[in-house]
């Protein structure tokens, strides 16, 4: 099966997931797909292909949506009276953002995957587990377990 067939609809839902439209999924996907081909070559040397490939795609969305904010014209479509009313739940909203990206610092690279995997990415548990070759038990059990670990985490006193 080719690598399109493979994987164009996982790619296809992560770019929508994180875009949130359609037709931006879409060049999104074809980027993502030139990118895939023109590092062929190092494709070819990991195990996990399609981790890999969802990490490519995920990495690929939010270099977009990243730079796409950093934009001038982008700050000039918000209405400055709207932004002044969810300042303060703009400014709780980034708070957490980045006290979930230290949350998931703490976790190893699998378990961290197997998170945005299934939050992120929209997997399934048996997709995961396909994915990563490790059983459904497995990953139902690292998936509570990273939890507890973020859950205590967010919860500390600062």
């Amino acid at each position: 099966m080719s690598i399109w067939k493979k994987n164009a609809a996982m790619i296809y839902h992560t770019c929508l997931k994180i875009c949130h439209d359609r037709e931006l999924a879409k060049d999104l996907q074809q980027d993502i797909f030139i990118k895939l081909f023109t590092h062929v070559h190092i494709f070819k040397d990991f195990e996990n292909k399609e981790s890999w490939i969802f990490y490519v795609c995920r990495n690929h969305c939010l270099d977009y949506v990243r730079k796409q904010k950093n934009r001038p014209e982008h700050h000039l479509k918000e209405a400055v009276k709207d932004y002044l009313i969810e300042g303060d739940n703009l400014r709780k909203e980034r708070a957490i953002d980045l006290k979930l990206e230290q949350a998931f610092s703490i976790l190893n690279l699998v378990d961290r995957m197997i998170l945005e995997l299934y939050f992120i990415g929209g997997l399934s548990i048996i997709d995961i587990s396909n994915l990563l070759g490790l059983s459904k038990p497995s990953i139902s059990t690292r998936m509570k377990t990273a939890l507890k670990k973020v859950n205590l985490f967010l919860n500390e006193p600062e």
